[in-house]
């Protein structure tokens, strides 16, 4: 892959969280099942596992499914908090090894709906502490163990080496005297007769950098004297 260059765009790609994602039918099933407000943002999506991604040893101890498999979904009852959030809870998952009981960082849910207007976003459900049964009892849905992924782009900066052996330590080795910005003017002089010497800033050229900076100051001396 050929090397980016200075100031591009990187695109990255992430994952934000592990769910079971709803088929397209189930999420309207879902959605007609459970009425919101008008205003509120209808989400009813998913059922989220684990924050970023989860393996597939980690996913069969927790929904008893692994990526890409399709399962059922039973929630059997819905919790709301006033002109904030409404959600179902997930009460058991089949996937095809058997039902049980899904083991998630939370309450097992599905956000419904949002009042985003009001700024509120869709994992403020998890703040549900009461739920009561559906009426009309519970739902079956389907889903897809999935990954939610984000693309990020980031600026590529220039690669800028660490100094193996410290310029400055040297010139107020060479010459105690100096302060502030007349150390850091030496550090460039010194830095410039290494770039023009072909001297790289390795520990190995130590002595050689040693004799740039003795010359440097050799000369500044019989500058100042004469």
């Amino acid at each position: 892959m050929s090397q980016l260059p200075e100031g591009a765009l990187e695109m990255s790609v992430y994952s934000s969280y592990t769910a079971i994602f709803l088929t397209s039918r189930s999420k309207s099933l879902l959605q007609r099942s459970v009425r919101s407000p008008q205003s509120w943002v209808k989400s009813a999506d998913h059922m989220s596992i684990v924050l970023g991604p989860a393996s597939d040893e980690d996913l069969l101890n927790r929904i008893g499914a692994v990526m890409g498999e399709r399962v059922e979904l039973e929630v059997d009852s819905i919790g709301t908090i006033a002109n904030t959030v409404i959600a179902v809870r997930v009460s058991q998952v089949r996937p095809r090894n058997g039902p049980m009981v899904p083991q998630t960082f939370d309450t097992p849910h599905i956000t419904v709906a949002y009042n985003e207007p009001r700024g509120i976003q869709p994992a403020y459900a998890r703040n549900i502490k009461t739920w009561r049964p559906l009426n009309g009892g519970s739902l079956v849905l389907q889903g897809i163990v999935g990954e939610h992924q984000l693309t990020t782009a980031n600026i590529v900066k220039p690669v800028v080496d660490k100094d193996n052996v410290s310029i400055g330590g040297l010139v107020c080795q060479r010459w105690p005297s100096l302060l502030g910005k007349d150390i850091g003017a030496a550090v460039t002089a010194v830095r410039r007769r290494m770039r023009e010497q072909g001297v790289k800033n390795l520990e190995i050229n130590r002595g050689r950098i040693s004799e740039i900076v003795d010359t440097l100051f050799s000369n500044l001396s019989v500058s100042q004297s004469s």
